[in-house]
């Protein structure tokens, strides 16, 4: 997995590994959720819905998961930008942190950065 970074947390008391990725066709940021012993999938924390023009924005899919906009708020990892409409659900839309993501893996957000050429 190209630039991944891992985050590791517990949620219901099961310790899950979050994984900033990308989404293979636009190379928007995919957030997903993996089992932290197995590494078995668990779930996806961002969903598609349309390319952003800031490589940091991600909509977060709450229609499936409603407490994970809690889990973003209590890591401090990103910043609530706005919401998004995709048929009758509304999505918000959050801005990576990128000062507070180099706290955990300042390598990976070097590379995101050189990567995806956006400035600091």
């Amino acid at each position: 997995m190209k630039n991944t970074l891992k985050v590791p947390f517990l949620w219901k008391e099961k310790e899950l590994t979050l994984s900033v990725e990308e989404y293979t066709a636009n190379k928007q940021i995919a957030i997903l959720l993996y089992d932290s012993k197995s590494w078995e999938y668990f779930s996806d924390l961002s969903v598609y819905i349309v390319p952003f023009e800031d490589e940091t924005f991600m909509a977060v899919d709450t229609n499936n998961f409603p407490s994970w906009e809690m889990l973003i708020r209590d890591y401090d990892l990103w910043d609530f930008v706005t919401y998004i409409q995709s048929g009758f659900y509304t999505y918000p839309v959050y801005a990576m942190k990128l000062e507070e993501l180099k706290k955990r893996d300042e390598d990976w957000v070097k590379r995101f950065i050189w990567n995806e050429n956006i400035s600091e």
